[in-house]
């Protein structure tokens, strides 16, 4: 994947040029944002190697509108990917991957599973003994922590010899 952008400023006129060019599923694919004029214009061209073009887009927005529309286009595209199953299988082999040594990573929380996370966070329990105790992995122990408004402690276990093991005043490591 290769990308360039060049900046022209001529009797005042600001332009704006990014390409980005890029091999996707054995196509060339060819992305072009031309701003000038308060106005950016996107071009994509998918082209098979035997020379056909099998997709293209082409639009023209307000320069104001380009943040919020670049965030709707990527929702939606990867909504739409998702409802069609073009994700899920990636996704699904990362995961069995993971729930080869964390069996319930992924797997939505029961509400005995939260209140029991609650008690044994509050009784002192480490990352680590959680994370084996509810068979997640640690980042997945620290973000239900924190959905419930907890501080996780820090990564380290209680056998640490590091001596600041939860220290209330430090910002805690955990991803």
């Amino acid at each position: 994947m290769t990308a360039s952008s060049d900046r022209n400023i001529a009797d005042g006129d600001d332009h704006l040029y990014v390409t980005r060019d890029m091999l996707i599923n054995d196509r060339r694919c060819t992305l072009r944002v031309t701003a000038a004029e308060g106005k950016a214009s996107v071009t994509f061209d998918a082209t098979e190697p035997d020379g056909n073009t099998v997709g293209s887009l082409n639009s023209t927005i307000a320069l104001d509108d380009l943040v919020p529309v670049t965030k709707a286009i990527s929702a939606t595209l990867s909504s739409a990917a998702k409802a069609l199953g073009l994700t899920k299988s990636k996704y699904a082999a990362e995961l069995n991957d993971v729930r080869g040594s964390h069996p319930r990573a992924g797997l939505p929380w029961s509400a005995d599973e939260d209140a029991r996370l609650i008690v044994r966070y509050r009784g002192g329990a480490s990352l680590l003994e959680l994370s084996s105790e509810f068979e997640r992995n640690v980042g997945g122990i620290a973000a239900r922590l924190k959905l419930h408004d907890l501080r996780p402690p820090s990564r380290r276990d209680r056998g640490d010899l590091n001596p600041e093991y939860a220290d209330d005043d430090a910002e805690p490591d955990w991803p």
